[in-house]
């Protein structure tokens, strides 16, 4: 995985990604390296070189350029992009890419501003697939598995799922809070309620900085 930044952002990234790699594939291991920059060629496709020839047989990223994905395809392994597609970047070993889509937040500003109610546009916001804020670009079909797209409209309806009963639980649980007076912001105790995600046992990447 070419990864930015060692930053929580980028570090939830490679985790999503490794543990959907692993519901296919139990087995699966993965190598993180650091470019230490939002956007490097060289250093980008440096880093996707360095995990092939570590015998890295699936690259992904969270960086931006095209560096890494030119890097696959030069070596003939398959890539999951972050932002664009790489369709015309990398023609034979493109899989498919994630991306966020700022648009939805956008709106909400704008609309509440319009509105004259500025004080509510919320500072801390999270959106995915449901909203439009997080999208993947096509998927290459000649080049993935069988079942892949199958596989891959059952996880964001699944996820989509789990969004709607999360966000009807924090509904729920900051109207208990105003009720007894005690409002506090999202997430503020997450830690002392157990809300932090603990990492996985059987996790196994490395990172390299």
């Amino acid at each position: 995985y070419v990864a930015a930044w060692p930053y929580a952002e980028v570090k939830s990234g490679y985790t999503s990604f490794f543990l959907g790699a692993r519901s296919v594939c139990p087995t699966a291991t993965m190598k993180v390296e650091y470019t230490n920059s939002w956007f490097d060629i060289a250093l980008e496709k440096t880093a996707a070189e360095n995990l092939i020839n570590d015998g890295c047989v699936l690259v992904s990223q969270h960086a931006d350029s095209e560096g890494a994905p030119k890097a696959c395809d030069a070596a003939g392994v398959p890539n999951v992009a972050y932002n664009i597609s790489t369709k015309d970047i990398a023609p034979n070993t493109w899989l498919i890419s994630s991306k966020i889509n700022w648009e939805p937040y956008m709106k909400l500003i704008i609309e509440k501003t319009r509105d004259g109610k500025g004080n509510e546009i919320p500072a801390d916001w999270c959106g995915g697939f449901e909203e439009g804020a997080v999208q993947l670009t096509e998927l290459n079909a000649a080049y993935a598995a069988p079942g892949t797209q199958e596989a891959i409209d059952a996880a964001i309806a699944e996820l989509n799922s789990a969004w709607q009963a999360a966000s009807q639980d924090l509904y729920a649980a900051q109207q208990a809070q105003q009720a007894q007076g005690g409002a506090q912001q999202p997430g503020a105790d997450a830690g002392a309620q157990g809300g932090a995600q603990a990492q996985p046992e059987d996790v196994e990447f490395e990172e390299v900085k």
